[in-house]
C-alpha cells in the first residue's frame, strides 16, 4: 500500500492494487483532460496537458483528508512515462497543488491563489 512517504505504488501488484482500488473508481465522472502538448522519444513519453474536474467524490489518491465540495478545478498537469524495453519503468505526474487546493477552497493564500488562471492561460496559447 502507498504510503504518505513515498512517491507512489512500486511493483506489479502495488500499481494493480492502485489503478483498480484507488485511482480508476475515484475519478470524477466529469473529468476531462485537454492535451497541449506531447513529446515522445526512445525510451519516454512526456505529456502536458489542463484537467478539470468537479470535486463530487473522496479523491485521496490526489486530495488526501479533503472532503468532496463540488467545486469545479482546472489546472496543468505534466506527465512523464519512461520505458524500459517494452515495459514501463515508471510514471510521473506533475502539477501544482496549492492551485489545486485554492481553487477548492482549502487553502486561501494570495500565492496559491494566483495561479488559479495559468490552465486558462495555457489553453489560449496552444
Amino acid at each position: 500500500m502507498c504510503s504518505p512517504f513515498r512517491p507512489g505504488p512500486a511493483g506489479r501488484a502495488e500499481v494493480r492494487e492502485f489503478y483498480a482500488n484507488r485511482f480508476l473508481p475515484n475519478i470524477p465522472p466529469d473529468c476531462e483532460l485537454t492535451s497541449l502538448s506531447e513529446t515522445f522519444g526512445c525510451d519516454r513519453i512526456v505529456e502536458e496537458f489542463v484537467v478539470r474536474f468537479t470535486h463530487t467524490l473522496q479523491m485521496d489518491w490526489m486530495l488526501p483528508g479533503v472532503p468532496v465540495t463540488d467545486r469545479g478545478v482546472e489546472f496543468a498537469m505534466a506527465l512523464i512515462i519512461q520505458f524500459e524495453g517494452s515495459k514501463i519503468a515508471n510514471e510521473r505526474l506533475y502539477w501544482d497543488q496549492a492551485t489545486v487546493l485554492s481553487q477548492l477552497g482549502v487553502l486561501d493564500h494570495p500565492l496559491a491563489a494566483a495561479g488559479t488562471g495559468s490552465a486558462d492561460r495555457l489553453l489560449k496559447l496552444r
